[in-house]
C-alpha cells in the first residue's frame, strides 16, 4: 500500500510546483500501474465527481465517522475508527484540491507523495509499485533510456565537438536537433499550462449548493468538527504566473535560435554576440523584477504571544 499523507505534509504541499504534463504522462505507467482509486472509494465517488460532490460526500461521511459523533451515539471510539476518519480526511484534502487531484489521478498516492515529500517514501514502496508494471511498459522504458543515452549522450556531444573542431560540416540546426526535441516537449507543456487556466473553475460559488448534512444536523450540538475544520484549499495558479513562465521559456528558445543562426553564419559576416545573448539578459531582468515585490514587502514584528 502506498505511504500515507499526514497533515503537515499535505499543508506544506501547497507550495509544491505542479508536475508538468509531460512528467505526468511518462510516470503514470510506472508509479500508478494499477490505477489507484482508494481516495475515491473512501468518499464513495467515481473519478468524474465534481468539486461540489466531493465536498458533499466528505461532509456526509464526516458526520458518520467523526470520533465525537461516534461518542454521541454511545459507541466506543477505537483506533481503527480514528484511522478511518483520518484517512477520509486525507482523501478530501487531496481530491478537494484541483492540483493535487490531478497528480493523484495520474500518479496515484505514491506519485503524490513523491512530488510533495519524496524523502518520506521508502524504497520498498517504490519497488513494490513498480513491480506491477506491464511488460510493455518495461520494454518502453528500456527503449527510451537507450534512445536518450544514444541521442543526448553520444550523438549531440560528438557532432558538437567535431563541428567546433572543424572536422565535420554538419549544419548547426541538425546538431541541435536533440535540443529542438526537448524544446518542443517543453513548449507543448507551457502552452498547455496556460490553456489549462481557461478550463478550470476559478469562481467557486458552488458552496451554497453543496448540500449534505451541515454541522449541527441530526441533533448535533453545533460544535461538531470545531477542532477539525474543513481544510482550506489553495487557489489555482493565476494566469499571470502561467504566462510569465511561458515568456521566460520563449526567451530561452529565441536565444537558442539566435545562437544557431550565429554559428551558421560565416565568421566574417557575423554580427554582435550581444544580440544573441539579449534574450537571456531580458529573461534574467524579468526574473529579478518578479522578486522585487517580495524584497520590499514589510514583515510584521513578532508579537509577545509568539515569543
Amino acid at each position: 500500500m502506498a505511504p500515507r499523507l499526514n497533515r503537515q505534509q499535505s499543508s506544506a504541499a501547497d507550495m509544491t510546483p505542479e508536475p508538468s504534463r509531460f512528467a505526468l504522462c511518462c510516470m503514470q505507467p510506472i508509479l500508478n500501474p494499477e490505477r489507484d482509486n482508494e481516495f475515491y472509494e473512501l468518499l464513495g465517488l467515481d473519478r468524474g465527481a465534481s468539486s461540489a460532490q466531493i465536498k458533499k460526500a466528505y461532509r456526509k461521511i464526516s458526520l458518520q465517522q467523526h470520533p465525537d459523533k461516534l461518542r454521541q451515539q454511545g459507541r466506543e471510539v477505537t483506533a481503527e475508527d480514528r484511522a478511518r476518519f483520518v484517512r477520509t480526511k486525507e482523501a478530501y484534502e487531496c481530491l478537494g484540491d484541483a492540483r493535487r487531484r490531478k497528480v493523484y489521478d495520474h500518479l496515484g498516492e505514491l506519485g503524490l507523495k513523491l512530488t510533495e515529500n519524496p524523502g518520506t517514501v521508502g524504497q520498498d514502496d517504490v519497488m513494490r509499485t513498480m513491480s506491477h508494471m506491464t511488460e510493455t511498459t518495461r520494454c518502453a522504458i528500456l527503449l527510451v533510456v537507450l534512445a536518450f543515452v544514444g541521442f543526448f549522450g553520444v550523438l549531440f556531444p560528438v557532432l558538437l565537438s567535431t563541428n567546433v573542431d572543424g572536422e565535420t560540416d554538419v549544419p548547426w540546426a541538425v546538431v541541435f536537433l536533440p535540443v529542438w526535441v526537448v524544446d518542443a516537449l517543453l513548449l507543448v507543456n507551457h502552452v498547455g499550462f496556460v490553456l489549462e487556466y481557461f478550463t478550470h473553475d476559478h469562481g467557486g460559488g458552488d458552496d451554497d449548493d453543496v448540500g449534505g448534512a451541515p454541522p449541527g444536523a441530526d441533533g448535533d450540538d453545533g460544535d461538531f468538527g470545531a477542532d477539525e475544520p474543513e481544510p482550506e484549499l489553495p487557489p489555482d495558479a493565476p494566469l499571470s504566473i502561467r504566462v510569465f513562465h511561458l515568456v521566460q521559456f520563449m526567451l530561452v528558445l529565441v536565444f537558442q535560435i539566435l545562437l544557431v543562426w550565429m554559428l551558421s553564419t560565416p565568421s566574417q559576416s557575423r554580427g554582435s554576440w550581444g544580440v544573441v545573448f539579449l534574450p537571456l539578459f531580458i529573461r534574467e531582468g524579468l526574473a529579478l523584477l518578479s522578486l522585487l515585490p517580495g524584497a520590499f514587502a514589510s514583515i510584521p514584528a513578532p508579537s509577545d504571544d509568539d515569543a
